[in-house]
């Protein structure tokens, strides 16, 4: 009986370790793929995976204009029969916690006379390990000071 406990505490830490492992590096790949298109489309990236207490900045760059400063959300996902877009993990709360998020770096690195954006990139990557993901940019997705998607 023990060794049945056993096993299946062993099977259950296993699955939940594989699913967390599975989805980090689906997040990570995801974010430097975004990182990727956004050089070659003339970001500066600032920096990533900017924590604060509050959560996670997933890329902070600066526009191709140059003055303008933008928090970028990452959401990335394998592709799936039947799954849901990507943006829709960017609901209400998530869209609250990225405009107070860009309150305090905007007041944290003195950043009161740039205009600063919220972008949203989601990235979906095919069943083929080796086909390219699609990338979609979603500029100005969450306005601050007034919450709403697209």
């Amino acid at each position: 009986m023990k060794n049945l406990l056993n096993n299946l505490v062993n099977k259950v830490t296993d699955h939940i370790t594989n699913r967390d492992t599975h989805i980090h590096t689906i997040g990570y790949r995801g974010e430097t793929a975004a990182t990727r298109f956004l050089r070659k489309n003339n970001y500066r990236i600032i920096r990533r995976n900017l924590k604060f207490r509050l959560g996670e900045v997933d890329i902070l760059a600066r526009d191709p204009d140059g003055q303008t400063i933008v928090l970028i959300e990452v959401k990335s996902t394998a592709a799936a029969d039947n799954a849901p877009p990507p943006e829709v993990h960017v609901n209400h709360d998530k869209q609250e916690k990225l405009i107070t998020l860009a309150a305090i770096i905007q007041k944290k690195f003195n950043l009161q006379l740039h205009p600063l954006r919220i972008d949203v990139i989601t990235v979906t990557f095919p069943d083929k390990i080796t086909a390219q993901p699609t990338i979609r940019h979603h500029p100005n997705a969450v306005e601050i000071g007034q919450s709403h998607w697209l």
